[in-house]
């Protein structure tokens, strides 16, 4: 078996202990919350960073990057809950979103994702090309863990998949099993989840906690849309990027909470200093 990627805090505070032995896992306890940044600032910088020949930097790459960094100076929100008790990730993980089109057999469009490992060490040209890599070998079904993942639901008729969803997270997170042949790996889904509706076009929009993940923490990433926004008095356009975020309750409070997003929205709004 292999080694656990998790070690458990050993002094939670007592708000912690009291909401983990309130609430079951995330259907309860959910919270939403979303804010408007200038993107000013980040937009010229994405501009600079994509003159050269490397992989595309996108708004997506730049927000994971962000939460990466986020998690990494606020590392009691970067668990999961196992047994009533908190066990904190040894690594910064972000999960993105991947589309799949519809293709020659005729099935519908579908949603998978790829996790980023330690994407708080990575740059943003190397997260940017692991995403391109792992996401075309996914949307051609080339990638071996999706493979085996879409085999294995495929056999299992619609009344057992509920119970066989509900086992898989129990084998991953609470007995810490990790079997990569069946299509489970550790930790499959990462520290939290980002998601892109911006290039749908869609201008915002709010994710829901995923149970079976263990992902305490969504955000969804709007397009960015000139807008009227008061600099020094004045109104003036400017572009504006809507963030919106999902989080369990359990894992984080209204200060904690504020404390992050503070920090998040200083990277975001000025990312050449922070990055």
């Amino acid at each position: 078996m292999a080694s656990s990627p998790f070690y458990r805090l050993a002094h939670p505070s007592s708000w912690r202990r009291l909401s983990v032995a309130n609430w079951r896992a995330p259907n309860d306890p959910t919270v939403y919350g979303s804010f408007p940044v200038d993107f000013t600032a980040a937009r010229q910088f994405l501009l600079q960073l994509n003159t050269g020949t490397g992989p595309k930097v996108t708004v997506t790459h730049l927000v994971a990057k962000a939460m990466a960094l986020t998690l990494r100076r606020f590392p009691d929100l970067n668990g999961i809950i196992r047994w009533k008790k908190i066990y904190l990730r040894k690594t910064v993980d972000i999960f993105l979103q991947v589309a799949i089109a519809e293709g020659k057999d005729q099935k519908r469009p579908d949603l998978s994702g790829v996790k980023i490992t330690s994407c708080d060490e990575k740059s943003l040209h190397d997260i940017s090309l692991e995403l391109q890599e792992k996401g075309e070998q996914i949307r051609k079904k080339e990638d071996p863990q999706f493979k085996r993942s879409l085999k294995m639901l495929d056999r299992v008729p619609a009344f057992f998949l509920p119970w066989l969803v509900r086992l898989i997270s129990f084998l991953i997170y609470n007995l810490d099993i990790h079997l990569p042949r069946l299509g489970l790996p550790a930790d499959p889904f990462g520290s939290a989840m980002v998601t892109s509706v911006g290039m749908l076009k869609v201008p915002s929009g709010f994710a829901p906690l995923v149970p079976m993940s263990r992902v305490p923490l969504i955000v969804c990433v709007g397009e960015v849309v000139d807008r009227p926004w008061v600099v020094d008095g004045q109104v003036v356009p400017r572009p504006i990027l809507d963030l919106s975020f999902t989080f369990d309750h359990r894992f984080m409070d209204g200060l904690t909470g504020s404390r992050m997003t503070k920090y998040f929205q200083e990277i975001i709004q000025d990312p050449a200093k922070h990055l």
